[in-house]
């Protein structure tokens, strides 16, 4: 017995979709809001890369000591991928949110 309601295309998400949702959801759970970082994502011929702009608080909480936990997201990520048929890519890029200081000048 078939259904006669079909989801149209644009009900359906697409693979950035997913990926972002999944990612920003990831994400908020790790640093424990929404606040302090934008998921952006760019569409090429290699995939979807997303970049993460994040404060440098939160941007240790997604690198991790070593990257090991953005190796982690990039894992997640792939095996993600692998399901949507997708190939994903992460980048993440710290903002200062002070001024850089200045260096500091031994006598000589």
């Amino acid at each position: 017995m078939q259904s006669d309601t079909q989801a149209s295309p644009e009900d359906t998400p697409n693979a950035v979709t997913i990926g972002h949702l999944f990612l920003s959801h990831l994400l908020s759970g790790l640093v424990g809001s929404t606040k302090g970082f934008a998921v952006t994502d760019t569409l090429d011929e290699r995939g979807v890369l997303f970049t993460v702009t994040a404060n440098s608080e939160v941007a240790g909480r997604i690198i991790g000591k070593k990257g090991a936990t953005a190796n982690a997201i990039r894992a997640l990520l792939n095996a993600l991928g692998g399901v949507q048929r997708a190939r994903y890519a992460l980048k993440v890029t710290e903002t200062s949110t002070s001024p850089a200081k200045e260096p500091v000048n031994a006598p000589a």
